[in-house]
């Protein structure tokens, strides 16, 4: 059976030469965790590293421009027969070299700031309830979809109310806010201000008749 790597889901090696790699065959299927195992000297580094690493890295470092490839290090082919369906690869060595525990692969090798602005430009946000694609709606789309619902459909149009003299925190704050202690839960459930009931008092007068707060509606008292 002829191998065809365009239609390949793994990345195949034939024939490997490296070091003491002695014409081995092996196919390592993509989007899945593989673990390289064998005593010491059967070859795993030389395969891992210095075989499949090395050519995706070389592969990768030939499609950049001859002024960018000038401050790259070069790399040898591996001495295989063939090396299909390899992508551009990313590897770190067995050895400790950060003191950080909370260091990652993309953190070690710095590409973790590309993958964000990456996936911040160009990603996708799926609910993981509905699997519907999260967007942002304009105006328009809002109100399209409003005039498409069945007549005599009731909804409700809600919005963010403050209490007075807070401000609402950037996205910068949200991530730098430390879990809520019993202290903090227990400050949430602190009876309205004056300020606060004077607001929604106004809100009622203006014709708004619910609150919606976690996620349960409330009417206005009377």
């Amino acid at each position: 059976m002829s191998f065809n790597p365009t239609q390949t889901d793994s990345i195949v090696v034939r024939g490997a030469r490296v070091h003491n790699l002695k014409n081995v065959d092996i196919e390592v299927p993509h989007n899945t965790l593989t673990v390289v195992t064998g005593v010491s000297g059967s070859g795993k580094s030389s395969l891992a590293f210095d075989t499949i690493y090395a050519e995706g890295q070389r592969r990768y470092v030939e499609s950049l421009s001859a002024y960018a490839r000038q401050f790259l290090e070069r790399i040898e082919k591996p001495d295989a027969d063939s090396i299909d369906g390899i992508a551009p690869a990313v590897a770190i060595r067995q050895k400790n070299t950060t003191r950080n525990p909370r260091s990652t692969v993309p953190t070690a090798t710095e590409i973790y700031d590309y993958l964000r602005l990456l996936f911040a430009r160009v990603g996708r946000t799926y609910c993981i309830n509905c699997g519907r694609e999260v967007k942002k709606d304009t105006v328009d789309e809002v109100a399209d979809a409003i005039q498409a619902l069945e007549p005599g459909t009731r909804l409700q149009v809600v919005f963010p109310l403050q209490r007075p003299g807070m401000t609402t925190p950037q996205p910068a704050e949200k991530a730098a806010r430390p879990a809520k202690s019993k202290k903090s839960a227990a400050k949430a459930n602190e009876p309205l201000s004056d300020a606060l009931k004077t607001r929604l008092f106004d809100l009622r007068k203006a014709g708004f008749n619910r609150l919606v707060q976690g996620g349960q509606i409330f009417e206005f008292s009377t």
